[in-house]
């Protein structure tokens, strides 16, 4: 038995009558519609509160039913108090608990033709894509047509074996590369070359990275093989559904 079946059972056993006046709002319920499902949602971050409805409603068959006094009474006295964050973490995946975003959803439905009461929750955990891309510098310099001062640098480079690690990062319709660079020769700033070479990689195989949930990189330029290397996280996200408990009100 979970956490929450243990508590809203010694609820009803302390209030016999919660059950009876149950099976009448499913009786009341099926009144208003033949739907089978009848729902009170909240939002929650997982890092703050549950933000109850304020409107005591349930919702199916395409309308709005006020719940009764007594109905309402129980979700304000009883279930808005006993579920709180603390317990909603005790229903997340120990494994996905350092994936997990911070909103999430938390549904209350009544089943009326079967007369039963369940709690659920949905949460989004992020699921990261990882891939690869290589490139010959040579070949994307074909294209680029480079000025004789900065071929010079570019020639220079590869008489050091040079390699630069540039990094990158995006979301939320915006991204960047970052100005700061690890190289093997001094370098700490990204040189305009390199991050021309570098937006040539985002924009040939990873277009559109800072779109939605983004995601990041890290690009080595390796002139001492003559290759670019591009390693990418996308940040994608699944949902998942936990159904807490379920009530009977004819158990």
């Amino acid at each position: 038995m979970g956490k929450l079946e243990a508590l809203l059972k010694n609820e009803f056993e302390k209030t016999p009558k919660l059950k009876t006046e149950f099976k009448k709002f499913c009786l009341l319920l099926q009144a208003y519609s033949d739907d089978r499902q009848f729902s009170y949602d909240s939002d929650f971050m997982l890092g703050d509160k549950i933000y109850w409805d304020k409107n005591m409603m349930f919702y199916g068959g395409g309308q709005q039913i006020e719940m009764t006094p007594v109905i309402e009474n129980f979700f304000i006295s009883v279930l808005q108090k006993i579920i709180n964050i603390d317990l909603l973490w005790d229903y997340i995946d120990d494994e996905k608990a350092d994936d997990v975003t911070e909103h999430g959803w938390l549904f209350i439905s009544i089943y009326p033709k079967t007369n039963e009461l369940e709690i659920s929750m949905s949460y989004d955990v992020y699921t990261s894509q990882d891939r690869e891309y290589e490139e010959s510098i040579s070949d994307i310099l074909e294209n680029y047509k480079p000025s004789s001062e900065t071929q010079t640098e570019i020639d220079d480079w590869y008489k050091k074996g040079a390699i630069f690690l540039a990094t990158y990062e995006g979301g939320g319709d915006s991204g960047y590369i970052d100005d700061d660079v690890k190289s093997n020769i001094g370098e700490n700033q990204i040189p305009g070359i390199i991050e021309d070479l570098c937006y040539k990689m985002i924009n040939t195989f990873e277009r559109g990275y800072e779109l939605e949930d983004g995601g990041r990189g890290q690009i080595y330029v390796d002139f001492k093989i003559n290759k670019i290397k591009m390693s990418h996280v996308e940040y994608s996200r699944a949902e998942i559904y936990e159904e807490m408990v379920t009530i009977n009100f004819n158990d």
